[in-house]
């Protein structure tokens, strides 16, 4: 009996028991054509900040003056100019998420006047009417008429509606004045502005690339013995390269996907393959390795085919840019193992 059950033991062994690792493995390296691939980012400027006054239309300085014959206090309310910006031209290949807009605007009194006046800023897209209330440019400005001019800096964290213009490349910046001037002596008097500098810093933003394209790329393991029978599981283990020449911080996610061959889109939410990978942005060089057993379409797709399409998708948020430029992002695999788990018919 004691016989009888070590043989049983060692059949067990030798043809394996269920979930156990069956001895049909096939190195994907030798089966997918292409195992490299890259796309770039396009940011048409060399430090973390985005100077817009070159793209300033009309109106970048204006003044308001009236000859008034008398001394005392005068209201002042005088209609937004609006200001166009546009930098179409540019080519800028990501969505910003986020952004900080600094400008610097030179007020000057004209002529012996006493009293403050403030100073609303707006910004917004080109088709947004510029007194809406998302519109406002951070507070007012208050402006000493008693002193000849002053200059005034302000750093404003943009809105959403702010934010589409700016994704759009098309927006308008105005200035409302409002208060009383209290004139000291009769004469011309009035108000005079100058925008000194209008830029963008401490930008994020949002990227989804598909890799190598739609369609992923092909693993054809189709001259491997065929998957046997009793196989119920595949699992795959990889390790990809990414690297980036830009300088950012944030996380990025990786997610790998695997499909069936005659998949036209291979990145669908039923072809999602493991876990996502975080990647930290601030490293050019890093590698990647994941290993999961493939889901019950990929399995039927692998035996019935035995060819995969597979991709990587890299979705990047709020993904903080500390210098721009044109900026390549490359991957690279360097380890498909695909191994089956089998069970005893």
């Amino acid at each position: 009996m004691k016989k009888l059950i070590a043989l049983l033991l060692l059949v067990l062994l030798l043809s394996g028991c269920p979930g156990a690792p069956l001895a049909w493995k096939v190195n994907l390296m030798d089966k997918i054509e292409t195992k490299t691939g890259s796309f770039n980012i396009e940011l048409p400027f060399t430090t973390g900040e985005y100077d817009l006054l070159s793209f300033v239309g009309a109106n970048k300085s204006g003044e308001y003056k009236v000859n008034v014959p008398i001394k005392g206090k005068i209201p002042l309310s005088l209609p937004i100019v609006a200001i166009p910006v546009d930098f179409t031209d540019q080519e800028i290949s990501v969505e910003l998420t986020a952004a900080t807009i600094k400008y610097q605007i030179l007020l000057r009194s004209i002529g012996d006047l006493r009293g403050n006046i403030s100073v609303q800023a707006y910004l917004t897209d080109e088709n947004t009417d510029l007194e809406s209330a998302d519109s406002k440019l951070g507070e007012q400005i208050i402006f000493d008429l008693s002193k000849d001019e002053q200059v005034f800096t302000r750093e404003v964290v943009l809105t959403a509606k702010q934010l589409k213009g700016i994704n759009e490349r098309k927006l308008k910046i105005g200035f409302k004045v409002s208060g009383n001037m209290e004139v000291v002596r009769s004469g011309v008097v009035g108000v005079a502005y100058e925008l000194q500098t209008l830029g963008l810093k401490d930008m994020k933003f949002a990227f989804d690339e598909k890799m190598p394209d739609a369609d992923g790329e092909i693993a054809d393991f189709s001259d491997a013995e065929p998957i046997p029978p009793q196989v119920v599981g595949l699992r795959l283990d990889y390790t990809l390269g990414l690297n980036h020449d830009g300088d950012f911080s944030g996380i990025t996610t990786a997610q790998v996907y695997v499909a069936p061959i005659d998949e036209t889109d291979i990145f669908q939410e039923k072809y999602i393959f493991g876990n996502a990978k975080d990647i930290d942005m601030s490293k050019n060089e890093q590698d990647i390795s994941g290993s999961a057993s493939v889901n019950s379409i990929q399995l039927n797709a692998a035996r019935k085919d035995q060819k995969l399409r597979v991709g990587l998708r890299l979705i990047g948020k709020d993904v903080a840019i500390n210098k721009g430029g044109n900026i390549t992002f490359e991957y690279e695999l360097k380890k498909a193992d695909l191994t089956a788990y089998f069970t005893i018919l």
